[in-house]
């Protein structure tokens, strides 16, 4: 995984559960792949789609290649390349899945570790997703990443996390500036 993104917690958090919502979709599809319907290509379309996002978001350029190559094999109803190649994405999702799980182990806190540096994180996380500045977004959530916060905390910085890697700024903005107000 890309070193800028290895202490954003939740952005692996969100990748993961990305990840697992896909990986059955993806195989069940490919080992059906002879019996496929064009909803089947456009399901699986999608979905490679959506994992080459996941996956060039915490820097895995590698596996995002692969899953380009899987999107343009469902707009292309490639069934041979879909039937043989989707297997090594699913390993290699596996894989990825397996370091993300021992990097996202986290202690959740009794309080917040600092809440005013929350407040300024989440202040500069909503102002660069209204300016749709994702970088800034992204850094200021390997900041809180890097500390210990309550479960009610960490929920919501996964929601954050979540927004942002689907490119739903406006929802990722609403979402911060609900916890400000809040708290």
């Amino acid at each position: 995984m890309g070193k800028e993104n290895l202490s954003d917690v939740s952005l692996l958090e969100a990748f993961s559960l990305d990840a697992k919502k896909m990986l059955p979709v993806l195989e069940t599809i490919s080992k059906n792949i002879a019996d496929a319907k064009e909803d089947d290509f456009e399901l699986f379309t999608v979905n490679a789609h959506g994992m080459k996002s996941a996956l060039a978001s915490i820097g895995e350029t590698a596996a995002a290649k692969l899953a380009l190559s899987l999107e343009k094999a469902g707009e292309a109803r490639d069934r041979g390349v879909i039937q043989v190649e989707t297997q090594v994405l699913l390993d290699t999702l596996r894989s990825i899945l397996a370091k993300v799980g021992a990097e996202t182990e986290y202690s959740v806190a009794d309080k917040d570790e600092n809440p005013a540096f929350l407040r300024e994180c989440l202040e500069i996380i909503r102002a660069s997703c209204l300016d749709y500045d994702d970088l800034a977004a992204k850094n200021a959530l390997a900041d809180l990443g890097k500390m210990f916060w309550t479960k009610e905390t960490r929920v919501v910085l996964n929601k954050i996390s979540e927004h942002i890697l689907h490119s739903d700024f406006t929802e990722a903005a609403a979402e911060a500036e609900n916890y400000l107000r809040k708290h």
